[in-house]
């Protein structure tokens, strides 16, 4: 959510050439001031904040990055959350830095998080929340709604166009058509109440 990364870049979406490539481990770079702390450092959930270098993207830019910094929520948290998957990768056997960020392993087998893995997840954490509450249901989410609820959450927090922009990797603002749509179908309960 932090990043508003592409399904391809964090999840195994097939083997045919795509132009974007997935999340690396060696990707992921976690910063305490202007000094980079190693993965294996054990305080990296503290780390000031962490920087993803987005190699080949669809867009043709090429090693964009993008930085978020720790908020102190243990939960939703880019730092906290990035440090607990390098973790779960650096505890595989034959761990390599260059092995996608939805590797995964069992304690048996290797296998891939797939994006229709992420759906499943993003349908049933929608479901559950209800269309009373959220204005959509569970079938009109998937794994564009990352993307989208960045912008919309940056969006409503009032964000200058040009920080959403950067964050989500946006080359143009063409999101804010879909934060106006989003806004019009279920607006903010300060404007629904007059």
């Amino acid at each position: 959510l932090f990043f508003g990364m592409r399904s391809c870049e964090y999840t195994y979406v097939g083997s045919r050439d795509r132009k974007t490539r997935p999340i690396e481990i060696r990707d992921i770079t976690f910063w305490a001031g202007n000094r980079v702390l190693p993965h294996s450092h054990p305080l990296l959930q503290y780390a000031d904040s962490v920087t993803i270098n987005f190699g080949d993207q669809k867009s043709d830019i090429r090693n964009e990055q993008v930085t978020q910094y720790n908020n102190g929520d243990e939960e939703l948290n880019p730092v906290f959350n990035w440090a607990t998957t390098i973790r779960r990768l650096l505890s595989y056997p034959g761990v390599r830095d260059d092995w996608p960020v939805f590797t995964y392993f069992d304690g048996q087998q290797f296998s891939k998080i797939t994006s229709t893995e992420v759906i499943d997840d993003i349908r049933s954490a929608v479901a559950s929340i209800g269309k009373e509450t959220l204005g959509f249901t569970s079938n009109e989410a998937g794994t564009h709604s990352v993307r989208s609820s960045l912008a919309m959450l940056m969006y409503l927090a009032k964000e200058p166009v040009y920080t959403i922009m950067l964050v989500g990797r946006w080359s143009s603002n063409v999101f804010l058509k879909t934060t106006s749509r989003n806004r019009s179908r279920n607006p903010p309960a300060e404007s629904a109440r007059g």
